[in-house]
């Protein structure tokens, strides 16, 4: 994951998980601790998430540029021998001829 969506989900889990201190502390007086590290838990369990789905979607994004670079290069290829042949028969039907 690039450093930037780390920093910005460590940001809004940072900020969900002390808003629910904030509002225990409001609605109760006092905070649930256990609670605090059940949020915490499923907050670091879906930015793990979300943060494997993003690679996974960089990697098939890489995967097809791959593909599609060793299929040009592949035509490259292709086209230069068909140059060449073509040159080197040209060049010998003109000396042939002459």
């Amino acid at each position: 994951m690039a450093s930037g969506h780390r920093g910005h989900a460590l940001l809004l889990g940072l900020v969900t998980v002390l808003g629910q201190i904030v509002w225990m502390r409001l609605a109760r007086g006092e905070a649930a601790w256990a609670q605090v590290a059940i949020l915490v838990g499923v907050t670091a369990a879906l930015g793990t998430v979300f943060a494997l789905n993003f690679t996974i979607g960089h990697l098939r994004a890489a995967r097809e540029q791959v593909k599609r670079l060793g299929a040009h290069q592949e035509r490259e290829r292709v086209a230069r021998d068909m140059h060449d042949i073509l040159g080197h028969t040209l060049s010998t039907m003109t000396v042939n001829w002459v």
